[in-house]
C-alpha cells in the first residue's frame, strides 16, 4: 500500500471490501481552534474516535498513546483484522489522520494509508458522501505487535537535552514553546516551573 492516497483514488475503490476506512475527524485541534464539523462523511467510513478513546486516559497528559491492550480491543470492535488495509481520512484535509497512520506503525500494522486533502477534498470534488450513522460492526481479530523503537517517554527526552544524540522537533508554534503564548489547554498551566 502507498503511505498516501488521492482523494481520487479513495472514490475509485470505495467498493473494494479489503480496505477498511476510517473517519479520525476531531472537533478541536492542539491551538485549541475548532475545526468545521461535517455531518457528512465517506461512505462506509467507521470512526477512529482520537479525543476519548484512542488515548490513554489515565496520562495527566493529553494525547498520550493507548496501552497496546486498549488500541487492540478498540480496533476490534472497530472490525479490523491483522490483515486489514486501512485508509483514513479527517475533516481537516490532513491533520489527525497522520497520527492514525503513526499510531497503526507504532502498534505494528503496516497496511496503513492516509487520505492527501482528506473529506474537504472529497466534498469539494463531489465524490461521493454519506451522512454520519452509527454501523453495526463485526468484531475483528486485530492483533498489536507494539514496535517500542518507534515510542519515547519523557526521560528519554530529558537525557537528550543534555547527551544530544537525537535532534527533537516540537511542532508547537514558537510562542508556546517559549512559554510567552497562550496555552489553549488550561490545565496545563499548572505543570510550569
Amino acid at each position: 500500500m502507498r503511505e498516501i492516497v488521492s482523494t481520487e483514488w479513495l472514490n475509485q475503490n470505495l467498493s473494494n471490501s479489503s480496505i477498511i476506512i476510517l473517519d479520525a475527524s476531531i472537533t478541536t485541534g492542539a491551538n485549541g481552534k475548532e475545526f468545521k464539523k461535517f455531518d457528512l462523511t465517506i461512505p462506509n467510513a467507521r470512526f477512529f474516535d482520537l479525543q476519548n478513546v484512542f488515548l490513554d486516559k489515565t496520562s495527566p497528559f493529553p494525547n498520550t498513546i493507548p496501552k497496546p491492550e486498549q488500541f487492540e480491543l478498540e480496533c476490534r470492535k472497530l472490525g479490523i483484522n491483522k490483515d486489514s488495509e486501512i485508509v483514513v481520512f479527517d475533516n481537516n484535509g490532513i491533520y489527525s489522520s497522520p497520527r492514525v497512520y503513526w499510531l497503526f506503525k507504532v502498534m505494528g500494522h503496516q497496511k496503513i494509508s492516509f487520505v492527501d486533502g482528506g473529506l474537504p477534498d472529497c466534498i469539494e470534488k463531489r465524490f461521493q458522501t454519506e451522512k454520519k450513522r452509527i454501523k453495526t460492526i463485526e468484531i475483528g481479530d486485530f492483533e498489536v505487535q507494539f514496535n517500542e523503537t518507534l515510542v519515547v517517554d519523557f526521560e528519554w527526552i530529558s537525557i537528550n537535552t543534555i547527551k544530544k544524540k537525537f535532534t527533537i522537533v516540537d511542532a508547537r508554534s514558537e510562542s508556546r514553546f517559549n512559554g510567552i503564548g497562550k496555552e489553549p489547554r488550561e490545565h496545563f498551566k499548572k505543570w510550569k516551573n
